[in-house]
Order: C-alpha cells, then structure tokens, then sequence
C-alpha cells in the first residue's frame, strides 16, 4: 500500500477491526506490530459482548510527534479507513475502551482489566474524574482545569483548548491558558537548549526562493512532511508564532525583508544561538527548532539589500555575512529547474552548484502537466538536495579555516545524515545575488 501524504497526521489515533478481518493471524501479532509503531501510550481491548455487533478490537495509539495516518495504518497491515484521528482529550479515547463515556454508556461496560496496555490503564481511568461525566453535570471550573492540565502536558495544542472551550468558558480560561502555555514553553525551552548543548547540534537553515508559481511552499512543505516529526508553517504575516508550541521545524512562509527587524531574524537563524526566541505579537517565544526553513522571493543578497532600505542596519555589526553564514543551503527555484548554492567563504558571496541541477516538479507549470507526481516528490528531488553540504566551494577556499555552520559542521551532521560523494563539482558563478527570475 502507497501512503498518501496528502492524508492528515495526528498524535492520537483509535483503530478499530473485526476480529475475523486482523490483518495478522492474532491479536497478538497485532500487539506486536502496535509495539514496533514505538508510540509513548497504547491500549487496546477485544469487545466481544456487545449486542448486535461481531467481535473486534479497538486501539488507541499515543505518539510523541503526529504521524500520517495512512503511514500507521500501512505499518499495521489495514487499510486507512479502519484508522481515524482522536479529536479532544485522550482521556476519552482511553474511557471508550470500556465504555465509559456519554455517548456509550448504553452499551456493555467492560472491565477495566481487560484492557491490555503499557501504562497503568487502571489508575488511569481511577483518575479521570468520576470516569467521563456528563457535560451538564460537569461545571466549567472542572472542564477548564482538565483542559489546562491537558495542555500542560501537551496532549491537546492552544487551538485545540480553544476549540473544545464554549464562549463563556474561554472568557474565563484565556489568561489562564496563555499562563500555561508560556509556561510549558518555557520548560521545554530549558529542556532543548540543554539537549542542543550537550550533544553539540546547530540549527539548520535552508533558505528556498523563487518567483511566484515555481513551487517554493510546496517544496519546504514536502520536506517537513516526510521527516516524521512536528513542524510549523508561519502563514501569518501580522503574527507569524501566534500558534507555535515547540515544534522542531519551522517553516518562514513567503518571509519579507520587513516580517521581522533584521537583527531579530539574525539571532533567530544563528546556528548556535540556541537561546533564540521568536517573535510574537503577544510575547516572545523560544523558538526549539533545529531546522529552520525560509521560502521567500528574495535571494539572500536581495533580501538584506531590502532590509537595509527598511531598518536602519549597520553594516559593520549586521552585515550580509551574518545573513549568510547562518544558511545551511540555498536553494533557487524557477519554474523548470531547481539548484542549490552555497557559501564561497572567501569571496562571501554564495555559488551555484550545477551539478544540484534538477527538474523542478514543484512549479504551477510541472503540477498542471504530471499531478500525479506529487504523492512521490519525497522519494526523488528535495531529499536529495537536502543533504548537499558546501562540498562546491572552490580550491582556493581549501586552507581557509573554517567558520561555524559551513563545510565541516554540515558533513558531520547533514540533516539525513546520509554519505556525501568524495568529488567536489566545481562550481559556478551564483546569480543568486539578483532578485529571483
């Protein structure tokens, strides 16, 4: 089975199949392959009592970072409908297993006993209050504290909390949940910029600009898609983080000379800045991503001369350099063709790779002659050059001793961490320092 992309990822998932249609020969091989999907909480119980109804299994699967549902349902052997998303409180998810939910408290109430999972599943449901009342009977400050210790233990998202919120309630919840919220970043804050420390890591930028139409949102998109962890897409020119929770990949959508101040962008792109916060409209946030990456219709080069016209930058402390050796790779899209470029130290200017040069598939104009390429973009262009490094700088930057975030630091930890080959291509002159074609 192919995994569609285009299908929805989530955190929490219930699966649900007839005992007589497992796509293994047990429930037990089923475990097994529950087990292997490495989730941070599963459960799962066979209901064999109930009226009308032949036997089957329910699951619910917990993970960490949100994962496409046709990918967990592949891994499981079934088809993707059997799969769906858990909306809400988890707790819920757990309280159906047995039935002790509104809308099922008409149906067999199963033991708590039965349910085979790996956590206390008992205590669990001991400490959801009074298993899951009834809305009517249950008063907003109940509902407000279980939703705001959801969100502090990041099993719901701030938009999730405001969704399950009537008008009334959330008028009493909103300074609540942006206190919880500041909190937990704050925490897991503390927490990344330990781990980035002490293993060493750098931020990764990846600048990607072009006209438009040549496919540079669906290029970034396709990258954070397929790395099998959270990512966040900025849309939002007026506050760009209003929703970021931490994810580790960050997508600056149609980034302008005039989104952020300039030396705001810098200490957000610097590689071992990794106290950097990112700027929102209500308070500054940490920015916990390791990989940063920027769609715009400005070269690095066109993007600070911009910049310049806007803010009063000072070219000897916030140069063009200090842009520039914070990105990773560049990567410049048309409509037919992408290539990337990187970072002649000595001339400080960045060069064309052409031996990255590829057909684009991401364009208006390659989508409206070949859609049914989109599903397989991961498998071919974007992951490839994704893993380029600064291998095309020329001779004479050989002896030049190397600066943070360039040659040495990128072969040692591409973002796939795959091999490079041994062979420099000799690179070209960049016309990446004039506005995108």
């Amino acid at each position: 089975m192919e995994v569609n992309w285009n299908m929805p990822k989530a955190k929490n998932m219930m699966y649900e199949q007839q005992l007589a249609h497992l796509p293994v020969a047990s429930v037990e091989a089923l475990k097994k392959r529950i087990i292997a999907l490495d989730p941070i909480r599963w459960a799962y119980i066979i209901h064999n009592k109930d009226s009308h109804v032949a036997p089957h299994v329910h699951v619910i699967l917990q993970f960490k970072n949100a994962r496409h549902l046709t990918a967990v349902a592949k891994a499981l052997g079934d088809k993707p409908q059997y799969l769906e998303q858990w909306k809400g409180n988890i707790n819920n998810g757990y309280s159906y297993l047995i039935h002790a939910t509104k809308d099922a408290r008409d149906k067999y109430q199963y033991d708590p006993k039965d349910v085979v999972a790996n956590f206390d599943f008992i205590n669990l449901m001991e400490q959801v209050p009074k298993k899951v009342k009834k809305a009517d009977d249950t008063d907003d400050a109940i509902i407000i504290i279980n939703i705001l210790d959801a969100l502090d233990a990041g099993a719901i998202t701030p938009a999730q909390a405001r969704d399950q919120l009537t008008g009334s309630q959330y008028a009493k919840a909103k300074t609540r949940i942006k206190a919880v919220v500041e909190k937990r970043m704050e925490r897991l804050g503390r927490e990344w910029r330990k781990n980035m420390k002490e293993k060493k890591k750098s931020i990764k930028v990846i600048w990607i600009y072009g006209a438009s139409g040549t496919g540079k949102t669906r290029a970034a998109r396709n990258f954070a898609e397929n790395q099998d962890r959270d990512w966040y897409f900025s849309g939002s020119s007026r506050d760009p983080f209003q929703e970021y929770s931490g994810q580790p990949i960050v997508i600056m959508d149609e980034l302008r000379p005039t989104t952020f101040d300039y030396a705001d962008l810098l200490r957000m792109l610097d590689p071992f800045a990794t106290d950097a916060m990112a700027a929102s409209r209500y308070y500054d946030k940490p920015l916990m991503a390791d990989v940063i990456i920027v769609t715009t219709p400005y070269s690095p080069l066109d993007f600070y001369s911009e910049a310049k016209r806007y803010f009063s930058v000072n070219d000897k402390v916030d140069s063009y350099f200090q842009l520039a050796r914070r990105i990773s790779l560049v990567q410049r899209m048309t409509e037919d063709f992408i290539e990337a470029a990187f970072l002649d130290v000595a001339k400080k200017s960045f060069k064309i790779d052409p031996a990255t040069k590829r057909p684009n598939p991401f364009s208006d104009k390659a989508i409206a002659v070949t859609p049914a390429k989109k599903s397989s973009w991961n498998l071919t262009l974007y992951d490839k050059l994704s893993t380029v490094t600064q291998k095309a700088k020329d001779v004479e930057n050989q002896n030049n001793p190397p600066i943070e975030n360039t040659e040495e630091a990128l072969k040692k930890d591409s973002l796939n961490n795959k091999m490079l080959p041994s062979t420099p291509a000799k690179a070209s002159d960049d016309n990446t320092q004039s506005k995108a074609d």
